[in-house]
């Protein structure tokens, strides 16, 4: 399995070294301290600890362990990662399933026979014609088009599928997104795409893994566009068009440019910016954002004019300032890149070089008019805040503040307040030893906030794993139900099955996607060292109480909203309380009463 292979790995390999192969490290006390590859920075804040085996840096919030690390700065995927760390602790590897294995390449051959059925049919069929005139007037030249692959499939219902289903089974049609079963007779199949130019969608290893069909014809009624659905090669969230061309130059001019649609990215390429990327069918996500970091934080925003794109736009400059992108905005004076770029290449080159930086552009769009009254400096204030609360960048958040400040004629130091206060309705509170060792000798259990607890109790959990505490008496008290957050719950299980264990072998045995998360808790455990037994004691039972307390709302809540629709159906239809109105209002006063009983209780626990 590959989880064990994963963990001897882990095991033989020590994380100093691999990453000391990168980057130079210097020891600071028991960790070793570098300058983060990933951002630039003058002073140190990227940690590796050699007894966890762990990394973390505090300046971007990139961590995890050697696997995490070696995917980052080589821009490798999991299993690639995994051959070179194999080889490197000089483990033979297990052969892949042979049936996934025999499956996955079966879906790139599939797709591979579809480019070439879809070349095949723009290039020497009589439709194909008008399609290539068509591609020619919107800008494209035969280098571009053969380049890209660019293909056609004519309005036929089952050319495609009949084609293929010489070779494959009609359900590997329809798993791989290339055909739809009929409702009326599942064991016959037609096209996904009819009368639609096609756009292949490639890995990096320029395999075609997926397909966006645009319509072309006489019914262009149908959707404008359609693509492959999710499939074992194909997840949209974590695709970017274009990034197997884009990549290499991305990184080599540390720039990156993000448009919204098909020929906008090629045609963007075609006029020289190589660096250009698209979301696949998708708005754009997290996880995309997260890709395109391994190559640069500099983004260049450059979605279409309309409502709809200028909106997207405003929603992407939140999403990568969090990630701690230097985001800029390309505005056009067309509707999108592509029609500026077929009328007016020289415009698109000079749009790109004086793009707007996103402070500029976000206020542009979010302030119409100079604001005057009272009400409407705190309209827009209550907009932009929660866009200043993401920036981690404290040079880039003071500058947005001081914008504010300027725009709305409101002082810096008001709102200031107003994100602290936003602040303690959102963050955890990790106390200094010195103040846990005050007078009364009580954890400053007030800065805990509810939303956060689920990290505090996981961080309380891996300091009584480290100071050889009984953790598993703890464990039983814990509810998985006191988990909202999903990775939290994953941590949780983890800890629960290998309680036992120390810290290190817990995080040799965590999958590495969870391991960047896991690193950020593993390394504040250093920042309650000095905490006593007495303390844990006492604020483990707070947050056990606290997240107790959170659990039973949630269920007050939901039966609270399931009585009120009984309660309105009885009024509507005169009907007397039924049994199972009476017994949920019996069990909403069970959990009113439960819950003030840990109201009290946490109550008590602060002033005893």
């Amino acid at each position: 399995m590959i989880s064990n292979e994963v963990e001897e790995i882990k095991n033989r390999l020590d994380i100093i070294e691999v990453i000391g192969g990168y980057i130079k490290l210097i020891k600071a006390g028991r960790n070793y301290k570098a300058l983060c590859p990933f951002h630039q920075e003058k002073t140190p804040s990227f940690i590796v600890s050699p007894e966890k085996q762990i990394w973390h840096c505090f300046g971007c919030g990139r961590g995890g362990d050697i696997f995490t690390f070696v995917m980052e700065i080589e821009h490798l995927d999991f299993y690639e990662t995994l051959k070179i760390l194999a080889r490197r602790a000089g483990i033979e590897l297990k052969k892949e399933n042979p049936q996934k294995k025999s499956q996955r390449q079966k879906f790139l051959s599939i797709s591979e026979i579809a480019t070439k059925f879809f070349e095949t049919q723009l290039w020497k069929s009589n439709s194909g014609r008008k399609i290539l005139n068509y591609l020619k007037k919107r800008g494209l030249d035969n280098e571009t088009i053969k380049k890209w692959r660019i293909g056609w499939i004519p309005d036929d219902w089952q050319s495609l599928s009949n084609f293929l289903a010489q070779k494959y089974s009609i359900e590997d049609l329809i798993q791989v997104g290339l055909s739809i079963a009929k409702k009326n007779n599942p064991n016959e199949v037609y096209d996904r795409f009819r009368s639609r130019i096609i756009f292949p969608i490639f890995d990096l290893n320029n395999q075609p893994i997926a397909f966006s069909g645009r319509i072309f014809g006489k019914d262009e009624s149908q959707a404008k566009y359609i693509n492959t659905p999710e499939t074992i090669l194909y997840q949209k969230s974590y695709q970017l068009m274009g990034l197997n061309f884009a990549n290499r130059v991305i990184r080599e001019k540390n720039f990156c440019i993000l448009v919204e649609g098909n020929l906008d990215v090629i045609l963007s390429h075609q006029s020289g910016h190589e660096n250009t990327v698209a979301p696949c069918g998708t708005g754009f996500t997290s996880e995309q954002a997260k890709i395109i970091s391994r190559y640069t934080n500099n983004l260049a925003i450059a979605f279409d004019s309309d409502e709809a794109g200028q909106n997207a736009t405003v929603r992407t400059i939140g999403l990568t300032l969090k990630q701690k992108f230097n985001v800029s905005v390309v505005q056009i004076c067309k509707k999108d890149p592509a029609d500026l770029i077929l009328e007016n290449p020289e415009l698109w080159n000079k749009s790109v070089k004086n793009r707007t930086p996103a402070i500029d552009f976000y206020f542009q769009k979010i302030i119409k008019n100079q604001p005057e009254t009272i009400l409407e400096k705190k309209k827009i204030i209550e907009k932009i805040l929660p866009l200043i609360q993401t920036i981690t960048d404290p040079i880039e958040k003071d500058e947005w503040i001081k914008r504010l400040s300027q725009e709305t004629d409101i002082r810096e130091n008001i709102i200031h307040q107003e994100l602290d206060r936003m602040k303690k309705k959102a963050n955890i509170y990790y106390p200094t030893t010195q103040e846990f060792n005050h007078s009364n000798n009580k954890p400053p259990e007030k800065k805990i906030f509810k939303n956060r607890l689920e990290e505090r109790l996981l961080l309380l959990l891996f300091w009584g794993n480290e100071n050889k505490l009984d953790i598993y008496s703890k464990i039983e008290k814990i509810k998985e139900e006191y988990f909202f957050n999903s990775l939290n719950l994953k941590i949780f299980q983890i800890i629960k099955k290998f309680y036992n264990q120390d810290i290190k072998s817990i995080i040799n045995q965590t999958p590495s996607e969870l391991s960047p998360y896991l690193s950020q808790i593993v390394f504040d455990v250093d920042k309650i060292k000095n905490y006593s037994v007495k303390l844990f004691d006492q604020e483990f039972e707070d947050i056990i109480a606290r997240l107790e307390e959170k659990f039973i709302k949630k269920k007050i809540i939901f039966l609270s909203q399931e009585l009120a629709q009984l309660e309105k159906y009885q009024s509507l239809n005169n009907n007397s309380p039924n049994e199972e109105m009476k017994l949920k209002r019996i069990k909403l006063s069970e959990l009113i009463l439960q819950q003030k009983q840990i109201q009290e209780k946490i109550f008590n626990q602060k002033y005893e």
